[in-house]
This record gives structure tokens, sequence and C-alpha cells, in this order.
């Protein structure tokens, strides 16, 4: 999470950074569609899109308390990363281990190119032989999640957007508490050495049209 206190003092200096246009219906979730010109209306091609979420803290309790345990150090233990799609991103380990409970593992937003994936609600799953014996939501932000095409236009779909999802927030091994995401989200719009950012503010089951200048 990123606060922007500058941000929105900017918005209302210039409109002409992040502008809602209009609201359309016909869809199961969020959904931002995004339109990017310079001063004289041309499209901006390769536009890169930055996505951070607003969120706050809704409790100093873990709710992610499942502990996967091995019983046997025949077992394989394998911790992978899924996208909310059901997408394999990320095996962080496949192996025997020890007799006892497997540790939390951490992810750093790569998946197994190295490459960093989309900002995002994602699941660290864990897996002793073939049974799924516990799940741990995380959410990465901050990351490019869309790129203009020729005609100066990006989309973020729904499952960019996890509006209501809650998940326990680390740093390193530090528990910071339990957090929800809201229906705000900031964008930051890079092209070349310039750069635009705003909020957005989403509303479920409607396509969110915005308009931005650069």
């Amino acid at each position: 999470m990123r606060w922007f206190p500058f941000v929105f003092l900017a918005l209302l200096a210039s409109c002409r950074e992040i502008i809602p246009v209009e609201q359309e219906e016909n869809i199961t979730g969020y959904q931002i569609n995004g339109n990017v010109t310079n001063q004289s209306g041309t499209p901006i091609p390769n536009v890169i899109v930055m996505l951070y979420y607003e969120e706050q803290k809704i409790s100093n309790t873990q709710t992610d308390t499942t502990v996967a345990f091995v019983t046997d150090t025949n077992q394989i233990v394998t911790i992978q990363v899924f996208s909310i799609k059901e997408i394999l991103v990320r095996t962080l380990f496949t192996n025997k281990m020890r007799i006892g409970p497997v540790p939390r593992f951490s992810w750093d937003g790569l998946n197994d190119d190295g490459v960093k994936v989309f900002s995002g609600f994602y699941l660290i799953r864990y897996k002793i032989d073939m049974a799924v014996v516990k799940e741990s939501p995380v959410v990465i932000d901050g990351n490019m999640s869309a790129r203009t095409d020729s005609d100066g236009r990006f989309v973020i779909p729904n499952e960019q957007l996890p509006v209501n999802k809650t998940y326990d927030k680390y740093s390193q091994d530090t528990f910071l508490g339990t957090f929800l995401i809201g229906s705000t989200v900031v964008l930051d719009l890079i092209s070349g050495t310039t750069v635009k950012t705003g909020r957005v503010y989403l509303k479920k089951d409607q396509i969110t049209k915005v308009s931005i200048t650069m």
C-alpha cells in the first residue's frame, strides 16, 4: 500500500491526469478500461501502467493459522504460487523435509522465469504428497499490470482488482496485521521520463473508464 497525499491535490488542480469518463454495466466484478493520449489527443503506445491497492488494517490477529505438518520423511513437500485463476506462477520448493511443521514460505513476487508478476491476489499452496494441506493468500502490488496498445488503450481485468479480499501481511518474517483491499486503486503511468499518478474509484459489476493525458 502507498499513501499519496499529494496525488489527490494534483488531481484537483489538473483534471487531465486520470479522469473517470463513464460507467458501463454487464460485467462481473471490476474492470478498468483506460485511454492515454498526449496534449494533442494522439494515442500514446507502450505506456507502462503500475497498479497499487489502497487497503486498511482490520485486525492484529493472524487469520492464516493452518499448519502443514510432515509426519513421514519420505513425504514430498511442494510449495507453489498460483494466481486467482489457478494458473501456476512459481514453484518455491519441492523436496522431502524432516518430521515437523512446514515453515511459512515468503514470495518475492517473481515467476519461475524471474519476471515480476502483475499486481494481484495470489495463493501460496502447500502440498504434502498429493494433498493440499494449506493455502496462504498474498497480495502483490506496485508492479506493472498493463501496457497501452497502439491505440493508447489498456485494460486491467477483474483478477487484478481483488476488492474486499483479506490477507495476512508480513514484512519478511514480521506479522503486520490482517488487511482488507479497498475499492480504490492508484495508477502510475510511465512513458519515458513522464509519470502521471492518480486514484481510480471502482464500482462493482461496472467497467470504470478513465482518460489520461500525458
